[in-house]
């Protein structure tokens, strides 16, 4: 559960794709957060998703994967 990390993050307002990125290196996905969402601080990498690829981020949410 990333929430902890998105509470600046308004979903009226954001992009959350601002927020949250998935990068895959070859058959791993890897999640990361930008707190605030402007890219001025960077991203955090979260966590690896080993064996996971082809994710969205819309996805990722909407299954209640990681939020």
């Amino acid at each position: 559960d990333i929430s902890d990390y998105l509470d600046q993050y308004d979903p009226t307002q954001d992009a959350i794709n601002d927020f949250v990125t998935l990068t895959e290196v070859g058959n791993n996905t890897t999640v990361s957060v930008d707190v605030d969402g402007t890219g001025s601080g960077g991203s955090q990498d979260l966590v690896v998703l080993l064996n996971t690829t082809g994710l969205s981020i819309e996805d990722v949410i909407d299954t209640d994967t990681i939020v």
